[in-house]
């Protein structure tokens, strides 16, 4: 029987939650390349925010 670890991958989706909601944001304002840009930037913040608390 396997173990159950913790979710070792949760900071590694902050990435493609950015972008997910970028797309989402770029449908509803008609504009999807500025909402796929800040989908990313604001992924790498998220990101990067994340591992400076370890």
């Amino acid at each position: 029987m396997e173990e159950k670890r913790p979710d070792e991958n949760k900071d590694k989706n902050l990435l493609a939650l950015g972008l997910s909601l970028g797309v989402v944001f770029g449908l509803v304002f008609d504009n999807l390349a500025i909402g796929i840009s800040l989908g990313i930037v604001f992924g790498c913040l998220l990101e990067c925010k994340g591992k400076g608390k370890k």
